[in-house]
């Protein structure tokens, strides 16, 4: 099963559960700035208390991925992605403007 571990501005750490069956597109637009692309969603597990935890909710991972809590408590890990500067495919050089592409 895989697990991922975010530290919350309340002190505590929940831990994450991956879903299968997520939505392969986050709802809205609105982290088109990390410029990176959507692979995972995980939802909520249980709350660690830690005594230690800074306000900590966009985490840089370490193997490069990005991982986001969204408003509704899920979520959502992002990883670059490269793209084909000579593509001439409409939609790939719109993947290209909006920094996303598909998994």
């Amino acid at each position: 099963k895989m697990f991922i571990y975010t530290a919350g501005s309340d002190g505590a750490v929940i831990v994450w559960r991956f879903v299968q069956n997520a939505e392969r597109e986050p709802k809205e637009p609105k982290d088109q700035k990390y410029n990176y692309l959507w692979i995972h969603k995980f939802h909520k597990v249980r709350i660690l208390p830690v005594a230690h935890a800074g306000p900590v909710t966009d985490m840089l991972n370490a193997n490069g991925t990005l991982t986001t809590v969204s408003d509704d408590m899920s979520v959502v890990v992002w990883k670059k992605h490269a793209w084909d500067p000579d593509a001439d495919d409409d939609e790939e050089k719109f993947q290209q403007e909006v920094g996303f592409t598909g998994v």
